[in-house]
């Protein structure tokens, strides 16, 4: 079992909430049914700020101990009556009848339950294996994450302990450029760079995908592709740059997040510390940027090879090109020399600062990220 994060939201059209998760492509797993529940109390619990609560939607029964602080504490049982019945034996005393309405859904991964009480405003509840994941699902569902109750984020419940899936993690910065194909008539390349930021601090993925579509001056795709990168940490910051090919002059470029699978790790993000950089020399003439130098390798194990991003900005920081090269044999806390060539876009300001983004590239046992994620 890993713990999760929860979220709820009061006073909802939930006719709203239900097409929205409709239109994620969420799936109904519990349609909506009745659930009816007591509460159960002595001195004991009421002393220790607890009570036990029995509930039951007709096929499932729920046992359950409730605090005002901490986490609350389920167990599925097969008797609804017999259970209630042995508690009030023990000494407890039903105190609340409950009564209410219940549905659940999955969305990628996370739980989302739509509730409704007499006498209260319709609630939906988000749960999920960390703060990211239930913000993510908050805002794409409409909803303030800011606007949730009791304390939201905060609360943890027990969620199982399985990869879970969906649209998680950020593309932070986009660059792009275009030129006419001197090979092929009609043939445009488009030339892109991306930066993508995982915001999860326990959870990792392999092989993020992302999708990169260009459009033409009437929405029309003019290419697409898809593109898969290795290994995505927690907390981490990962680049790429590479080109695409279009049919047309492309007006727009979108690059989204493919839907991945991702699975919990006990690593935090200080554990991938990132590659270090010593002797870098920058030089730009015209529209061509080299970059020389050497990258260090702060893992205590040999490295087969590292993937090297550099994010060439202008005068105002805005990332406008890029270029991806490899690099082998890095040995541990080591320094292996690189070179980089790469070109600044047609039309473009000019290129006068960059940033270096270096990650390990091979599914090998001599990649340190398996050491670290507990894989090796």
């Amino acid at each position: 079992m890993q713990h999760g994060h929860e979220a709820r939201f009061f006073d909802l059209d939930l006719e709203s909430v239900r097409r929205r998760l409709h239109a994620l492509r969420a799936t109904c797993t519990s349609p909506r049914r009745l659930v009816r529940g007591v509460i159960l109390e002595n001195e004991r619990t009421k002393e220790r700020g607890t009570w036990v609560s029995v509930r039951t939607d007709g096929p499932k029964h729920v046992l359950g101990l409730s605090r005002q602080s901490g986490p609350d504490l389920e167990v599925t049982i097969s008797d609804f009556t017999a259970v209630r019945e042995l508690l009030e034996e023990l000494g407890l005393s039903v105190t609340r009848h409950q009564e209410s309405h219940r549905e659940e859904w999955k969305l990628q991964g996370l739980v989302c339950v739509l509730d409704e009480w007499p006498g209260l405003p319709p609630s939906l509840e988000i749960i999920g294996p960390d703060s990211g994941a239930v913000r993510w699902a908050a805002q794409s569902l409409g909803l303030d994450p800011a606007q949730a109750t009791d304390q939201p984020y905060v609360e943890t419940v027990e969620l199982p302990g399985e990869p879970v899936e969906y649209e998680p993690f950020t593309i932070v910065e986009v660059g792009w450029s275009s030129y006419h194909s001197d090979w092929e008539p009609g043939t445009f390349v488009v030339r892109w760079t991306a930066v993508l930021q995982n915001p999860h601090d326990s959870l990792y993925c392999e092989y993020p995908t992302i999708q990169i579509t260009a459009r033409n001056e009437t929405g029309q795709v003019v290419g697409t592709d898809d593109h898969v990168m290795h290994v995505f940490p927690p907390g981490a910051r990962i680049a790429w740059a590479s080109s695409l090919e279009t049919n047309g002059p492309p007006h727009t470029l979108e690059i989204t997040a493919r839907p991945a699978i991702w699975l919990a790790t006990t690593a935090r993000p200080e554990q991938f510390p990132p590659f270090g950089y010593r002797g870098i020399r920058f030089v730009v003439r015209g529209r061509s940027c080299s970059v020389t130098g050497e990258v260090t390798n702060p893992f205590s194990v040999y490295v087969d090879q590292i993937a090297i991003t550099a994010l060439f900005r202008d005068q105002r920081g805005r990332l406008i090109g890029g270029e991806t090269t490899f690099v082998e044999g890095l040995a541990a806390y080591g320094a292996v020399p690189f070179k980089l060539d790469g070109e600044a876009p047609v039309r473009s300001d000019t290129v006068t600062s960059l940033d270096l983004v270096t990650i390990p590239w091979t599914s090998g046992s001599e990649d340190p990220w398996d050491v670290i994620l507990g894989r090796a």
